[in-house]
């Protein structure tokens, strides 16, 4: 849906400035090493892999779950549920896993990204093939 991703020209810098604490480690509400077991109805895997360095914060149902800095090569697995809004920081450094599935581009370079998901909506943020 074209009211699911919203993009703005910032880059990455100035969105990090924005984000606070950032820099801090963050530990997820879930995943982490039982990232594997069964999904729950409504639950889905949120993967995320940076290829560069972006900021990351993540809601469910209006809480943050997760919030931090990635650096190249950092990932993140998160085991979600409700209605998740994922904000990144240059959404052209980093790549989404959807339950195991790539996703479509959240952005370009030093773009900032937000996206709205839930488990009835993967579908359409999946990477065509």
């Amino acid at each position: 849906p074209a009211d699911a991703v919203a993009a703005s020209p910032q880059g990455t810098e100035a969105g990090a400035a924005a984000q606070p604490g950032t820099d801090a480690a963050a530990t997820p509400a879930a995943g982490g090493e039982g990232a594997n077991a069964p999904l729950a109805e409504g639950q889905f895997q949120l993967t995320l892999s940076a290829r560069g360095r972006c900021w990351v914060t993540v809601r469910s149902d209006g809480r943050i779950v997760y919030t931090g800095t990635l650096q190249p090569g950092d990932r993140q697995d998160l085991t979600l549920g409700g209605s998740v809004s994922l904000t990144v920081g240059d959404a052209g450094a980093i790549d989404v896993l959807l339950n195991g599935r790539p996703a479509r581009s959240f952005g370009g370079d030093g773009q900032v990204a937000t996206a709205r998901l839930t488990a009835a909506t993967l579908d359409s943020f999946l990477a065509s093939r």
